[in-house]
């Protein structure tokens, strides 16, 4: 269980705010604290910023980038599975695909060396061709495999995917965008307002800020 935010901007900006409210959430938000952990990857393009610290988002420095496109996760446990910083996300593949989920996927094995549910739904994933493959991929892993949760942020070159699909608690897993100035996806809604829930079971695809692809029926 954890607290995500992706973004994807036309221009680069400073992210701070986006930080802050990571922060806000993981400390006072639903199902708070996420205490666990936290990571970021962001880029402006030509430069990355990745980092993963098992200090607590809220306890951590601020931090101030100008970037455009990246995603955060703040990691909350779920039982019986371990806390050590081999289960931080974002993930990355060999590839350059970036990768965090929140949720819990309740019959898979997590034969994988972070001994991490998440990591493998990214490796039944990751490696899609195209929109319609990924769909494929997804309806094949989530057909058999229970989940309280398989909401998912994933980066592939320019293009940011938000996947939103729930099993339980409805009001903690839906996930939360906003199109006013570039795009921004959020566990939980921020003040500034603007902000519309995601479909249960819908498929974003976003690039340079704008919303290019929507698939409503996943699951």
């Amino acid at each position: 269980m954890c607290r995500m935010i992706g973004f994807s901007y036309p221009e680069s900006r400073d992210i701070g705010d986006l930080v802050d409210h990571l922060k806000h959430m993981a400390e006072k938000g639903m199902k708070a604290p996420h205490s666990h952990g936290w990571g970021i990857y962001a880029t402006d393009g030509e430069n990355v910023f990745y980092y993963k610290t098992m200090t607590p988002v809220y306890e951590d420095v601020d931090v101030h980038l100008e970037m455009s496109l990246g995603i955060l996760h703040a990691r909350k446990a779920s039982d019986n599975v371990p806390v050590t910083p081999l289960q931080l996300q974002p993930f990355i593949s060999p590839d350059g695909v970036v990768f965090c989920h929140n949720g819990t996927i309740k019959t898979f094995e997590r034969a994988n060396v972070f001994s991490s549910d998440s990591y493998d739904y990214f490796l039944n994933i990751r490696e899609f061709a195209d929109l319609d493959d990924l769909v494929n991929r997804l309806r094949s892993f989530l057909r058999v495999n229970r989940y309280s949760g398989a909401n998912f942020l994933m980066l592939k070159s320019s293009k940011l995917y938000v996947f939103c699909a729930h099993e339980s608690r409805h009001d903690y897993y839906t996930l939360w965008y906003n199109t006013d100035d570039g795009f921004v996806v959020t566990s939980e809604p921020r003040g500034t307002g603007g902000y519309m829930p995601m479909e249960n079971g819908e498929l974003l695809v976003v690039e340079r800020g704008k919303v290019i692809a929507r698939i409503k029926s996943v699951v």
